[in-house]
């Protein structure tokens, strides 16, 4: 299992920063708001992330819009408390998919617990389910579907009709789930989750603020404690 992802800073800077015209404020204070100074910058950082669109282009999406996973938002959700030893702040983020994406050379992701495939969902509905895909709305069969590409894949295969055309508004030929019968036009045969064995993740450059971002956090905030401290402000 990939471990969590760690993140130290060193926020000796912070201190030095004040060395130059303060003398009494207390060591402590500046080096735990300079802590709480990294902990706030990589919040910021991934509630930062969250709001960046995201691509749909190539597999699995083919040009979907999928249900937005607020996979950022629930990274700063993970972010734990800072803790100072010395002059380095240390901060667990409880996300081993984070420590996955600031991989340099991230392993592949493989089935788990006897499985033969990963399943990836193959439209808007299944992206959007929460659940285990065999606990999916859908009843679903083993077999083999085209691509929006044109290549065949092992899927999941819907087997039976769930989806109804809709006439009326703005969303008027758009194809929607439907629990009634007589609506269900359509949806027989259609791929609900493409199944792979392995998915190769690339590292992701912008998984974490870099080191000079973090230490400036750090400095600022130290900073405006040992203000606050003096009476400064």
């Amino acid at each position: 299992m990939t471990p969590n992802a760690t993140i130290e800073c060193d926020i000796s800077q912070a201190l030095k920063a004040i060395e130059s015209w303060t003398s009494d404020t207390s060591v402590r204070v500046v080096t735990q708001a300079a802590g709480a100074g990294v902990r706030a910058a990589l919040i910021r950082h991934f509630r930062s992330r969250n709001s960046e669109p995201a691509s749909s282009a190539g597999f699995p999406r083919f040009g979907q819009q999928y249900p937005k996973s607020n996979f950022w938002s629930n990274v700063a959700k993970a972010v734990g408390e800072v803790t100072v030893q010395g002059d380095t702040a240390t901060i667990n983020i409880d996300s081993p998919a984070l420590a996955h994406k600031a991989d340099l050379n991230p392993s592949p992701i493989t089935p788990k617990g006897g499985r033969r495939f990963l399943a990836i969902p193959a439209n808007a509905r299944a992206a959007g389910w929460q659940g285990m895909p065999k606990d999916f709305p859908v009843d679903m069969r083993f077999g083999y579907a085209k691509t929006p590409e044109g290549r065949m894949m092992p899927a999941l295969l819907a087997t039976r009709d769930h989806l109804r055309t809709i006439k009326r508004g703005k969303n008027a030929g758009q194809r929607a789930a439907t629990s009634i019968d007589a609506q269900q036009t359509s949806g027989h045969g259609e791929a609900q989750y493409w199944l792979v064995r392995k998915v190769q993740t690339k590292h992701d450059p912008n998984a974490i603020p870099s080191n000079e971002a973090l230490t400036i956090a750090a400095t600022r905030a130290g900073e405006m404690a040992a203000r606050q401290k003096k009476g400064l402000i």
